[in-house]
Formats: structure tokens, C-alpha cells, sequence
């Protein structure tokens, strides 16, 4: 939720798998907003800078905590020693109280991938475009 503060937990592991116990890694993690889910927020959302903070616990573990402001789509930018870590980049969505989305979401592929050729009967109030995909969002 925007306003409040999102943590995460990195877990080291070594090349085996295994679970690292030691303490000294070194962490960075960027929270960058990708898409604000008010459009009309879009252009403040690429200069809008959130701060994250790491913190190394000691035993192979590392609690990242941040906290933004705006509902979006944010890409989070893991690294170790400036290398990406594991399937990083990774995607949060930040809700707000006054934003929600359905409980139940329906994809349908869009023909050529034209937005022109969306269904006529399909009554949109917004929509949101994921990755490759445009989410119509309805009331």
C-alpha cells in the first residue's frame, strides 16, 4: 500500500543451493516507478526517487525496506557488488485505499496486438498496459 512501508527479505544461497549463513554481503537494491496507475501522475512518476534501505542480518539474510507514495508499478533493481542477482529486475504493484483492482482478472489476446481492435462490447473504465499486455480495467 502507498504510504506505508514494504519490506522484503533477500536469502543468499551458493552456487549449489545451499543456504549461506555468513554475514558481509554486499547489497543494493533501486526501486524505480515504472507506470503510475493515475495516468495523469506518469510524467512526475519518472522523476519521483524512493530510497531503500538493506540491512545485513547477520546470518545470510538481508531485510530490504522501502516505502513510496504514489500507487504504481515499480521495477526493483537487486544487486550484489553491482552484479544483478538471481531474476532480477523485479516488478511491485503499490495500491492505494482509493485504487483497487478486481479480485478476479480476465486476460484476452488482442489481435495483432492492436489496441484498435479491442471488443466493442467491452465497456472499459481504464486500463493499465503490463509488461506486454493492456489490463482493462472494469467497474
Amino acid at each position: 500500500m502507498s504510504g506505508q512501508r514494504c519490506e522484503f527479505t533477500i536469502a543468499t544461497k551458493d552456487s549449489y543451493g545451499n543456504r549461506c549463513s555468513l554475514a558481509g554481503d554486499k547489497f543494493a537494491v533501486a526501486v524505480r516507478p515504472t507506470q503510475s496507475l493515475v495516468k495523469e501522475l506518469n510524467p512526475y512518476m519518472k522523476k519521483y526517487e524512493v530510497v531503500s534501505d538493506v540491512k545485513d542480518n547477520e546470518d545470510g539474510t538481508h531485510t530490504v525496506g522501502y516505502q513510496v507514495e504514489y500507487a504504481g508499478f515499480y521495477r526493483l533493481d537487486v544487486t550484489r557488488d553491482c552484479v544483478p542477482v538471481s531474476m532480477s529486475p523485479y516488478t511491485a504493484t503499490i495500491f492505494n485505499t482509493t485504487i483497487s483492482f478486481p479480485p478476479e482478472v480476465l486476460f484476452m489476446p488482442l489481435p495483432a496486438a492492436n489496441a484498435d481492435a479491442l471488443p466493442t462490447t467491452l465497456m472499459a473504465n481504464d486500463s493499465a498496459l503490463v509488461h506486454d499486455m493492456v489490463a482493462i480495467l472494469q467497474s
